[in-house]
């Protein structure tokens, strides 16, 4: 695309045609390796800590529903 400018010298407009070069959209060139490598790791950081979250749900989980599911103790004396 080009940018027009007009510039006046004395009695004379001169008309000066620059090109306007635009950066090409993000997705159309490859990220760099190292960003790549950047992203792989910290995805696995993530998917290492939603998995060691999980394992301890699971442990906490049968005991939480094993005391929910017994019968609360009956007082005697009536």
């Amino acid at each position: 695309m080009a940018e027009h400018a007009h510039l006046t010298h004395g009695a004379k407009k001169t008309t000066v045609r620059r090109s306007v070069q635009r950066d090409s959209p993000p997705s159309a060139s490859a990220p760099h390796p190292l960003l790549q490598l950047q992203r792989q790791v910290g995805n696995q950081a993530v998917a290492n800590m939603l998995a060691q979250r999980e394992e301890e749900d699971e442990d906490e989980a049968p005991s939480a529903s094993a005391s929910a599911a017994a019968p609360a103790p009956r007082a005697r004396g009536r």
